[in-house]
């Protein structure tokens, strides 16, 4: 047997331990976002301690909720719906940027809508050192859903942005948690006026 056969039989017997030790998601359902002190969390094992993953912002009321899931587009605006799908090894929630500011917080399980001006933009998510960035061209009158999921292995936590407008897309995000419905469009100033800022809809 070579090296490299032994290598490769070891990491996938390390990846089922920690599929049983429930270190990784390793594809299973995630459990459903609640929330518990007023924070929306995910609980990824249940211990004499829970374990949680926590937004740090409260999630949007039931109503709005029900309306940011009816997926509609807006006439002068881009919208994006962004979808955390798959924990991996993840412990803390992702730090979602839009052209570089921070806006949000995601859990796994947890749906943000982002209204913007049409055009180019770039939005990320951060943890820990690293981050991964995904550019976007948005047209008045689309919905596109973004999602992001974890890749883990014992040495690298990492994560991936997939677009796309289809139908399993939509079903997966009708059945995720609303955190934040944000509307990002930038107004136009009068004369010596400040410009738009990042801010949730009311």
């Amino acid at each position: 047997m070579t090296d490299l056969s032994v290598r490769s039989g070891l990491q996938r017997l390390l990846l089922v331990l920690a599929c049983l030790m429930g270190v990784a998601a390793c594809g299973s359902t995630l459990p459903p976002v609640r929330d518990v002190e007023g924070l929306p969390c995910l609980t990824f094992r249940k211990t004499h301690q829970p374990n949680r993953i926590c937004a740090a912002q409260p999630a949007v009321s039931p109503a709005l909720a029900q309306q940011v899931q009816q997926f509609l587009p807006e006439r002068d605006s881009g919208v994006v719906i962004v979808h955390w799908r798959e924990r991996a090894g993840a412990t803390r929630p992702l730090e979602l940027r839009v052209d570089g500011q921070p806006v949000a917080q995601l859990v796994p399980g947890g749906l943000v809508r982002l209204r913007l001006n049409p055009g180019a933009h770039e939005m990320s998510v951060s943890w820990g050192s690293g981050q991964i960035r995904q550019p976007l061209s948005l047209a008045a009158g689309r919905v596109q859903f973004a999602e992001v999921a974890g890749r883990l292995s014992f040495w690298n936590l990492d994560f991936a942005w997939t677009l796309d407008e289809g139908v399993g897309f939509r079903q997966r995000a009708a059945e995720a948690r609303v955190l934040a419905d944000l509307d990002l469009r930038q107004v136009a100033a009068m004369p010596g006026a400040p410009g738009g800022s990042v801010s949730p809809s009311p």
